[in-house]
């Protein structure tokens, strides 16, 4: 795979024990047109913003310098448990409404700056519980 189209290609279709990803599911994650990826498939250099480089790498599975560059491995070195799981824990944050990520927020800078007044964290504990026996909502 010389060329960029090439390479976005073979990585919407090598998704080892997963379905190839469509052109619209990839526009619909890299907020760009169908059209947009469609020259993108067709182009040999990568003509598209960093963020939308970003978020195609992390859905088709691959490293975004090999899609963007063809160097070094297709597919990332995997990530430690802890760093898999901080990422997990990251992205559950981020789908919680604003209002109770701040109780999240509140609660793990508490206990990063060791936080002394015992009330202080029994209430970040009560909250940080209570976030996580509510699931968030999903907007229709």
């Amino acid at each position: 795979m010389v060329n960029f189209g090439e390479r976005l290609k073979h990585a919407m279709e090598a998704r080892p024990g997963r379905d190839a990803v469509s052109v619209a599911a990839l526009a619909k994650e890299c907020k760009v047109s169908y059209q947009a990826v469609k020259k993108w498939l067709d182009t040999t250099e990568p003509k598209l913003a960093a963020d939308s480089a970003l978020a195609a790498a992390k859905l088709l599975d691959v490293d975004v310098v090999w899609l963007l560059t063809g160097r070094g491995p297709m597919r990332a070195e995997p990530m430690p448990d802890f760093e898999r799981a901080m990422h997990t824990l990251a992205d559950e944050l981020a789908s919680l409404p604003e209002d109770k990520r701040a109780g999240v927020k509140l609660f793990v800078g508490q206990l990063m700056d060791g936080c002394t007044d015992s009330a202080k964290v029994k209430n970040s504990i009560a909250l940080a519980r209570s976030v996580i026996d509510t699931k968030p909502s999903v907007a229709a």
